[in-house]
């Protein structure tokens, strides 16, 4: 789920003189690291939700790795730090911890504390934790090109123009901790006025997603044979440097001008998510198809029973969906390999029912086909395919997406659908096929469709689609998961081929959910695609967010 305007706060953790649990005869000391867990009334047993990394022989570590928790509100939520000395050889040795209210720290801003363990022993040292609501989203880069101007020369003599790059720091609220470094530009040789590369830089890192929370920009002199050398520092804020007004260098005592830096261009990269796409009416609604096999079945396979695997991952696939995603839209039965409604052919794409609400009536429907249905040998999901294919490219709006679920024991002729999985990869459509059969078949079938994937060539090319003359296809729409184990991992994969749809399919167009100005943040957004409608063209910046 993509991340909103302050649901994350970002902690900054450090110790002080913590008690040494080595006294190794070479002089080793603690090798610390910081576990963080939260609870909260709902969710009352610690889970731990972070780590900060492991510093060798310190007792007073400044960890560098920032630990980021949800910013809960409701439930009263707890955070506690577990301080562990970290062996390789063993378990890790607690030296100690502390608890705090989540509400308590996010009021107060920082705490310092000592730490306590069950035993009641004193002097294990302190901890601090710095925390900071952070803005924007995950998912957000700064996308810059910056240019200087008049750079002074750092070169003995000034013969020559200096060699000039920045660095780009994060501040931190604590005051005891040096700015950290989160990007840099190249070195320009020998220019008073450098224009650099576009760098793309996360928000998160540089100012907590803040329009308002000052960075900084260091400027270097190269130097090749000795230390580079820094030219002058200056601090600013996300509104300051889109602003577009140059920012003056000055040396230690501010007298003298060192040159200027400025913006050329640049903004926010934010990239679609899928929340973003379903969150907002009218948004995209995902439309599911089971298409269950119904040739003969021997082994596990028991129809008409209690424990009919087909029955049950009905049941189990649909539960899994609605807890998934609140966006769901029509449900569809199909079944394939068996004689229907009295008819003297086997059908490969019969229709049993479609337009349902619910996942429960996608079963009864299953068990009440049964009733009736003649399986036989023969088995072909070209028909199936096909017609997932025609009711993704037919549905509107635009923005809904299918997904078919092929449920089978046997693996099928695959030959004759390898044009139909590439022609799958143009349409607004996921395949997911669960095999519910033996574990040789399949791996039998998985091998014989994933030479189907983006790499496989089109033999036949689809009729009338504009991409038709591309031979191989776009995407991989093709999920696998084996039964009779619920495919919660490949449900969530749905999400990265729904937005690599959307991708192909709207141009890049944003999601309507954006329009809603709700992020400050949204006022600096271009977008990351490479053609537009004109009213989503990228421009200098800052624009008119409207």
């Amino acid at each position: 789920m993509s991340q909103k305007e302050g649901d994350r706060i970002r902690l900054t953790i450090s110790c002080n003189g913590l008690k040494d649990l080595d006294q190794g005869v070479f002089g080793d000391k603690s090798d610390p690291c910081v576990w963080v867990y939260m609870k909260d009334d709902k969710n009352p047993q610690w889970v731990c939700v972070g780590e900060t990394e492991t510093f060798s022989n310190d007792l007073n570590p400044k960890f560098v790795r920032d630990v980021f928790v949800d910013n809960l509100y409701d439930g009263n939520p707890w955070l506690q730090f577990v301080v562990n000395d970290v062996d390789s050889l063993t378990s890790p040795d607690l030296i100690g911890s502390f608890e705090i209210k989540l509400e308590d720290l996010r009021d107060k801003g920082s705490k310092d504390s000592p730490l306590v363990n069950t035993k009641g022993e004193a002097d294990l040292g302190k901890i601090s934790i710095w925390g900071e609501v952070v803005g924007g989203r995950k998912e957000d880069r700064f996308k810059l090109k910056m240019k200087g101007v008049n750079i002074a020369s750092n070169d003995v003599g000034g013969w020559e123009a200096s060699d000039p790059y920045l660095k780009f720091l994060r501040i931190s609220k604590d005051p005891d901790r040096e700015p950290v470094l989160v990007a840099k530009t190249e070195a320009k040789n020998n220019t008073e006025s450098p224009e650099w590369d576009a760098i793309s830089i996360n928000v998160w890192d540089l100012c907590n997603g803040k329009v308002d929370q000052k960075f900084m920009i260091q400027v270097f002199d190269k130097d090749h044979t000795s230390d580079d050398d820094i030219i002058a520092t200056v601090e600013m804020t996300m509104a300051d440097l889109f602003s577009r007004n140059p920012f003056n260098l000055l040396d230690k005592e501010a007298k003298k001008s060192l040159g200027q830096i400025m913006l050329k261009e640049g903004g926010i990269v934010r990239t679609p998510t899928f929340d973003d796409y379903t969150s907002a009416a009218p948004e995209s609604k995902i439309h599911v198809t089971f298409a269950v096999d119904f040739t003969k079945a021997g082994g596990s396979i028991k129809r008409k029973s209690s424990d009919d695997s087909y029955q049950q991952m009905i049941s189990q696939i649909g539960q899994l969906l609605v807890e998934k995603y609140k966006c769901l839209g029509a449900f569809n039965l199909l079944g394939f390999g068996g004689k229907f409604n009295n008819e003297a052919t086997v059908s490969h794409c019969y229709e049993i029912k479609k337009g349902l609400k619910t996942y429960q009536e996608v079963s009864k429907a299953y068990m009440e086909v049964l009733n009736t249905v003649v399986e036989e040998d023969e088995r072909n999901l070209h028909e199936v395919l096909r017609k997932a294919i025609d009711m993704a490219d037919a549905q509107e709006p635009e923005v809904d997406y299918h997904v078919l679920i092929v449920l089978t024991h046997k693996s099928a002729e695959t030959s004759i659908i390898r044009n139909d999985i590439v022609d799958a990869s143009f349409s607004k459509l996921s395949i997911m096929v669960v095999g519910l059969g033996d574990e040789d078949d399949f791996k039998d079938m998985m091998e014989k469709l994933q030479y189907a994937s983006p790499s496989s060539e089109r033999l036949l090319g689809k009729e009338g689609q504009q991409g038709a003359a591309n031979s191989k296809a776009i995407r991989n729409p093709l999920l696998f998961a084996k039964g009779p184990t619920p495919p919660a991992a490949e449900l969530q994969a749905l999400q990265n081929q729904f937005l690599q749809c959307m991708e192909k399919q709207r141009e890049g167009l944003p999601p309507a959910s954006w329009s809603k100005g709700s992020n400050a943040l949204e006022k600096y957004c271009i977008l990351p695609v490479k053609t537009l409608p004109d009213r989503w063209a990228p421009k200098i910046f800052p624009r008119d967010p409207s």
